[in-house]
């Protein structure tokens, strides 16, 4: 009987050795009890997750930072990296972050804006390409198709392999999949949104405080101006003028998604109908332009002007219903095969995306050498293509025809 008893307690006592050795495990693990501390993380903003060893967790304010630390922010979430009192590092929304070594981190996607005030630089790995920091400010960019990095202060060295390459403040280089860099002039509208925000809190960058404010109100407006557009078709046919989420495409040239099947079935009695419960449906406005056309009309190819409305209005800005991981170019797919307007895409390996060739007849070089189609969401004209752009509610899409690169819309 003795020896029952003893086993029992002999059981009891491992099992709570094992909860309080697997409870300090979690709270050294946590807390970042290690001697690799890296970075400390600061100004939480909605939901971060932190994996570390194998177990992920939301992520908290003061939480110190380790090597292997792989870090994921959600949409409308964001955070700061604290490296020392004068280095600090924003990531984004959608972003994924990974801390590799001391000063090494590396960007799996989403944006990243570093200001770094030391001389020992700070490494910023975007696949193969490492971006050393030291005395700059730069916003750093990784999406499938296309990564980027602007310098706003300082200068900046960035190698590939063994090739060095040095890029001061004022410029931007994109990199393709391919492995293709293209150094150019950096303007603020080349600005995401969340590069714009950041830099307008810096003390000092290659753009102007004014040229900030300035792109701020110019896509506020080309966003107003879209929104107002759809309230005013939405009254004129409120019904039509919204393309819901199971609305099923119609065949079109490119390829599509395919869409799910349903089996119709007999409807239930009113009385034994169970109450539906309401659901958080998200939409995006989109619209279709080229007016730009009507301002170089003698440059347009023959046989095209039937294709070229009196406005210049393809699609009057509609709403449609988003569904989950929908991008640009799925909105734009939705909104074409449900006005019955003629849409031609082609996937282009070299950017992991597909480029939308013509809208409603009109193709690149119909207009010119520099037309074509482009597209922006909330006003700003994303560097990569439409269907790696995830959108989100309340997202405004415009897609234009431009007939000079783009400087025309």
């Amino acid at each position: 009987m003795k020896k029952k008893i003893y086993a029992n307690l002999a059981m009891v006592i491992i099992m709570i050795a094992i909860v309080c050795g697997g409870s300090y495990y979690v709270f050294n693990l946590k807390t970042g009890h290690d001697n690799d501390q890296i970075a400390t993380v600061e100004r939480v903003k909605g939901n971060v997750d932190i994996e570390r060893k194998g177990i992920s967790y939301s992520l908290a304010e003061k939480t110190k930072l380790a090597k292997g630390d792989s870090i994921t922010t959600r949409e409308g979430s964001s955070f700061a990296i604290q490296i020392d009192e004068k280095n600090e590092m924003n990531l984004d929304e959608d972003s994924i972050l990974e801390i590799k070594e001391k000063n090494q981190f590396s960007l799996k996607s989403g944006n990243l804006f570093v200001t770094i005030e030391q001389k020992e630089p700070v490494i910023i790995q975007v696949d193969s390409y490492h971006i050393k920091v030291s005395d700059a400010t730069v916003g750093v960019s990784s999406y499938q198709g296309s990564k980027s990095f602007c310098v706003l202060s300082g200068e900046v060295t960035y190698l590939n392999g063994d090739k060095e390459n040095k890029i001061s403040d004022g410029m931007m280089v994109t990199i393709s999949d391919d492995g293709k860099a293209i150094k150019e002039t950096l303007k603020a509208e080349s600005l995401n949104d969340f590069f714009l925000s950041q830099a307008g809190e810096s003390a000092s960058t290659a753009i102007s405080k004014k040229e900030i404010q300035t792109v701020k109100e110019e896509r506020k407006e080309q966003v107003d101006q879209v929104v107002k557009a759809e309230k005013e078709e939405a009254t004129k046919a409120p019904i039509s003028n919204t393309v819901e989420a199971s609305t099923k495409p119609k065949a079109s040239k490119e390829p599509t998604k395919k869409e799910d099947k349903e089996t119709p079935t007999a409807s239930p009695k009113a009385t034994s109908a169970p109450t539906a419960k309401p659901t958080d449906k998200k939409y995006v406005k989109v619209a279709i332009v080229c007016d730009t056309i009507l301002n170089n009309w003698d440059d347009l190819k023959k046989g095209k002007s039937k294709y070229v409305p009196s406005n210049g209005m393809i699609l009057n800005a509609m709403k449609i219903e988003l569904k989950d991981g929908d991008t640009a170019y799925d909105v734009l797919k939705r909104a074409c095969s449900q006005k019955n307007i003629q849409l031609e895409a082609s996937y282009t390996p070299g950017y992991g995306s597909y480029y939308v060739e013509g809208i409603h007849q009109l193709y690149e070089f119909d207009c010119g050498s520099g037309s074509g189609w482009t597209y922006k969401v909330n006003g700003y004209k994303p560097n990569y293509g439409s269907s790696s752009y995830q959108v989100k509610d309340g997202d405004v899409i415009l897609w234009s025809y431009t007939c000079d690169y783009g400087n025309d819309i």
